[in-house]
């Protein structure tokens, strides 16, 4: 079973992360593949929501762009939590740490982004992009770190 989770805001749709469940490594490697398959897939599903709206060219639908970015937002920090939680396989440890970080950076773009939505701020809103686009750098890089053979790669 193949499970794609796309880490995106709309500055980067062809990011994804793969986890690949028929990996046998050993049962602390299945059951963290196990674990964290679950909330990458719901962010996936929430991040092509919100790609799909708050991509609109020269006019973006504002209120749907909140809500779906809001959606993104509560999906992202479910998978934080879950990274944070898991017991983490010896050798995944840099890799778990820094994506979590990543996420984090992540998010925070998430928000600011839609708090400028909300004050109909440009600066705002463009800074939020900012902060997603190096919350998704440090993510790729970070799935670059875990063992060759994991399965889990950007």
């Amino acid at each position: 079973m193949r499970i794609v989770i796309v880490l995106t805001a709309f500055l980067c749709t062809a990011c994804a992360v793969s986890v690949h469940l028929g990996y046998n490594k050993t049962t602390a490697d299945q059951a963290y593949r196990h674990a964290i398959a679950g909330p990458f897939n719901n962010l996936t599903a929430a991040a092509t929501a919100a790609n799909s709206v708050c991509a609109g060219g020269s006019h973006p639908n504002q209120r749907q762009c909140y809500t779906d970015t809001a959606s993104e937002i509560t999906s992202a920090q479910a998978v934080v939590r879950t990274l944070r939680d898991v017991a983490i396989p010896h050798g995944f440890a840099k890799a778990n740490s820094d994506l979590a970080r990543g996420l984090g950076i992540f998010i925070d773009g998430l928000v600011e982004r839609n708090q400028g939505l909300a004050r109909h701020s440009d600066s705002q809103y463009a800074a939020g992009q900012r902060l997603i686009s190096r919350g998704l750098s440090v993510q790729k890089r970070a799935l670059a770190e875990y063992p060759p053979g994991a399965n889990i790669q950007s």
